[in-house]
């Protein structure tokens, strides 16, 4: 239900933002961390103990000229971790390189973790899942898109708080993402 909460209100943002003269475009995006199969997971551990696979991003939005909005879901199976983001914001800043755009913004998110060895008799592990509370964080991104082109390339960072179960080690997740954008 909270889900459909957001999606409404991200649409509503939407339509709000859509008040506005200029025209907007519809996109979806496609991900990958390619850190998560070069070095996996745990880069700390020995190779036989590397979590490697594919940490894919999947994602769509709304983007006018100075600003875009959209929603992400994120999947790393190999250990587990499916990250919702609800909703970011980022601006849109042009760079003064032809085709080359700039974007830096806000997001809302939630990781769930998937414990595949759960049992209820280990005190240490009594949950199938760990849902975490809301998670804030910080995007950046470089877009190469030709103009009004359906398709774009860019290469995005994001820092935003770890989830409880890293809280231990590290209090904030570092990601980069390969991106695809199909324009609609």
């Amino acid at each position: 239900m909270k889900i459909i909460k957001i999606f409404i209100a991200i649409i509503t943002i939407a339509q709000l933002a859509n008040a506005q003269p200029e025209p907007f475009n519809f996109y979806l995006r496609v991900g990958n961390d390619p850190n998560m199969i070069l070095d996996g997971a745990y880069p700390d551990r020995s190779n036989d103990k590397k979590a490697k696979g594919l940490h894919n991003k999947y994602g769509f939005g709304f983007e006018w000229k100075h600003i875009r909005i959209g929603m992400d879901l994120e999947s790393f199976t190999e250990i587990g971790f499916t990250k919702w983001t609800y909703l970011y914001a980022d601006y849109k800043l042009n760079s003064g390189i032809k085709n080359i755009t700039l974007f830096g913004g806000l997001e809302i998110s939630q990781i769930k973790r998937y414990h595949p060895d759960f049992s209820y008799d280990q005190p240490n592990n009594y949950r199938e899942y760990t849902t975490n509370p809301l998670l804030f964080g910080v995007n950046g991104e470089i877009q190469y898109r030709k103009y009004n082109s359906f398709l774009g390339l860019g290469i995005q960072a994001n820092i935003h708080q770890a989830e409880d179960e890293l809280k231990p080690y590290k209090d904030y997740r570092f990601q980069v993402f390969g991106n695809i954008y199909f324009y609609l």
